[in-house]
């Protein structure tokens, strides 16, 4: 099917025409595209088949467009009998994405329309101050039909605090403040203004989690409420719709530092690099190094992290990611010890560019055209023989396995059934990266797996006494078939 969009607006008679289409299968989608008088009155309509388009004309196709289901009501707002300066209403369908939207402004009526036969949830929202929090209701609506839901809005929840300097007391500004429900929501951030305050409003009743951090390069450490580093461990802070908890204080550390340069390893040129320092609990920061290929990343709180060098700005894409100490991949990083107030310098990065490794399994001695083997797990292992990636070849569906991104090294590369099934016996060789996109595919003959068992007589391995007793458990008819053998060939057969 293409995935080309091509869009026409039919003639007042309700006539189209889609021209030039390339042969192919298409998938006609209708819906109403007047405004403002009109827009979405008609529910949406995707034609039920594909359409196959040849060189000639095909047609007609003409479906009939439903005058859609509409939602409409009144929201009000507490202690605001003129209205909201501005109110936001939308309804979203089951698969998440909203399907219509209103804004109005002290109207207090809104009016959703064109929409499908369907549940919806749809969310009252206060678009200007944000001191109301919103609402939500469920709908279910008919097209051709009308329904109506009203909605309250009422003065939420408040958060207030400061942020300040551990080490000196001074306040912080614009620092980040995130606040989470409970179900991993985030409401709207705010930031700590110049006397390094804050203020959250329009929060349902319930349990939030704090996260204070900086946007820029990590001045100072970010922690979660209340000093805690990570959320698991952070101390909740509840909240009722018109009340507003004060005191919900951070005093930031400013943490430790590391500072290098990143470049082209070939060309010692500065490379547009992205670093991550990641310790067992968290990931403290990423960020763009200087033009010049110098950085600092502070704010790390004390701990072991691994450094991470990535290209992530054109033209240094084509090198490859690397750990500090020259190592491709994190499990042989060496981890950098950082100390409150610590200011370490030298952790470099030379970026190589990347190549790529491509392969294809097959059976062996399967003649021509080979047959791809049917759900082979590739695995490529550093030169240090820790693990780099592992991806799966499942037959004619994906006959080809890749491996991408890859620092120029030779890798050890294993080949096998992907422990399912003794179908083929594994396969070890070396394997070198392609520099750039274009690897060739490496054809991998793939043994059958060794037979250890033939008839019902089982292979027997062990002492003499083992033997003896895997002897004696064989089916006693055999021994009497051979001497009814002998017996009737006679002496000396």
């Amino acid at each position: 099917m293409h995935s080309s969009r091509t869009r026409v607006r039919p003639a007042a008679t309700g006539a189209y025409r889609l021209d030039g289409l390339a042969p192919g299968e298409y998938k006609l989608h209708f819906y109403d595209c007047n405004f403002p008088e009109t827009r979405d009155h008609y529910a949406p309509e995707d034609w039920p088949t594909l359409v196959t388009v040849g060189t000639g004309e095909v047609g007609p196709v003409s479906p009939e467009l439903a005058r859609g289901g509409v939602i409409t009501g009144t929201v009000k707002a507490q202690d605001m009998p003129d209205g909201l300066p501005s109110v936001c209403v939308r309804a979203v369908g089951n698969n998440g994405f909203a399907v219509a939207f209103d804004t109005f402004s002290f109207t207090r009526s809104y009016r959703l329309t064109g929409l499908p036969g369907g549940k919806y949830a749809v969310e009252f929202k206060d678009c200007t101050f944000g001191l109301y929090a919103p609402e939500d209701a469920t709908v279910t609506v008919q097209v051709r039909s009308v329904k109506t839901k009203n909605a309250v809005l009422r003065v939420g929840g408040i958060i207030e605090g400061l942020v300040t300097s551990e080490e000196t007391g001074a306040p912080l500004s614009d620092i980040k403040v995130d606040v989470y429900d409970k179900t991993g929501g985030l409401a709207f951030p705010v930031w700590t203004n110049q006397s390094g305050s804050y203020r959250v409003t329009g929060l349902p009743s319930g349990s939030y989690d704090l996260h204070f951090a900086t946007d820029d390069d990590a001045v100072v450490a970010s922690e979660w409420w209340d000093d805690q580093l990570v959320r698991a461990d952070a101390d909740p802070v509840k909240v009722t719709m018109g009340k507003t908890k004060l005191g919900v204080n951070a005093a930031l550390s400013a943490g430790g530092a590391i500072n290098g340069t990143v470049r082209d390893a070939s060309t010692g040129e500065p490379v547009a690099a992205c670093i991550t320092a990641t310790s067992a609990s968290r990931e403290f920061r990423r960020l763009w190094v200087a033009p010049s290929g110098s950085y600092r990343l502070g704010g790390i709180v004390g701990d072991d992290v691994v450094v991470r060098f990535s290209a992530c700005g054109s033209p240094s894409v084509m090198l490859a990611t690397k750990w500090h100490d020259d190592a491709i991949n994190a499990a042989a990083a060496t981890p950098i010890a950082v100390d409150n107030g610590d200011e370490l310098t030298g952790i470099d990065a030379g970026l190589e560019p990347f190549g790529t490794y491509a392969g294809q399994a097959v059976v062996a001695g399967s003649g021509f055209p080979r047959v791809p083997a049917q759900n082979v797990c590739a695995s490529l292992y550093a030169p240090d023989g820790s693990l780099v990636d592992t991806t799966e070849q499942r037959g004619f569906s994906f006959p080809v396995f890749r491996f991408a991104f890859l620092n120029p090294r030779v890798y050890t590369l294993v080949v096998d059934d992907c422990g399912d099934a003794d179908l083929y016996a594994p396969v070890t060789l070396p394997a070198t990266p392609t520099p750039g996109n274009g690897a060739p595919i490496v054809t991998i003959e793939m043994p059958p797996a060794p037979t250890t068992c033939h008839g019902q007589v089982p292979t027997i391995v062990g002492t003499s006494r083992a033997r003896q007793a895997a002897r004696n458990q064989r089916p006693r008819r055999h021994r009497g078939l051979r001497r009814r053998r002998r017996r009737h060939l006679g002496p000396g057969r």
